[in-house]
C-alpha cells in the first residue's frame, strides 16, 4: 500500500509543477477533452452544507433585461453558514427595485440558492475584468452575522 500512495504523490506533484494554478481553480474536463473552468475554489459559498458556485447564479442574474452587471458573494450567517449577496448594478438609464430581482430569482433559480440579499451598487473589477470578491467581502460582511440565532429556552425541572 505504500508504494501506491508514494506513486499517488508523485502523480500529484507533477500536475500541480505542470499547471500550478490547477489547485485554486475549479474545473471539469469531459471525454471531449477541453477543460471548462467553473469557479475559484476560494469564491465557493458553503450553504446549508451544500457548495454552491457563485458563477451559476451570477450568469442567470445577467439574464435580466435590466441588470447591467451582477456580482454574488457568501456573507456570514450562523444559522446556515453563508447566504447569498448579490449586489447588482442595473443598465443606464434603466430603474430596478428589489422586488423585480426577487421574483425573476423565483422564476429562473433554485429556492436554496436564491440570493436572500440583494443590494444595488456598482461592481468593482481590476484591470482585466474580473469581480474583485474579497472587496466585496469585506465591504459587505464585515465578519458580522447578518442573522443571529434565535435564543433557545432553556426548562429547568
Amino acid at each position: 500500500m505504500l508504494p501506491q500512495l508514494q506513486k499517488l504523490i508523485q502523480v500529484v506533484s507533477s500536475v500541480r509543477r505542470q499547471n500550478p494554478c490547477s489547485h485554486s481553480l475549479l474545473h471539469h474536463k469531459p471525454k471531449s477533452g477541453f477543460i471548462y473552468l467553473i469557479d475559484r475554489k476560494k469564491d465557493i459559498i458553503i450553504t446549508g452544507g451544500e457548495n454552491i458556485y457563485p458563477a451559476e447564479i451570477e450568469e442567470i442574474l445577467h439574464g435580466h433585461p435590466r441588470i447591467y452587471d451582477v456580482a454574488v458573494t457568501g456573507i456570514p450567517d450562523e444559522i446556515l453558514g453563508e447566504i447569498f449577496l448579490a449586489i447588482i448594478a442595473p443598465k443606464p438609464g434603466e430603474t430596478l427595485t428589489e422586488a423585480e430581482v426577487i421574483v425573476f430569482c423565483e422564476q429562473n433559480l433554485a429556492k436554496h440558492i436564491r440570493p436572500r440579499r440583494i443590494v444595488f451598487d456598482k461592481v468593482p473589477r481590476n484591470p482585466t475584468g474580473k469581480i474583485e470578491k474579497p472587496k466585496l467581502r469585506q465591504k459587505f460582511a464585515a465578519n458580522k452575522l447578518i442573522r443571529p440565532r434565535k435564543s433557545t429556552i432553556t426548562l429547568s425541572s
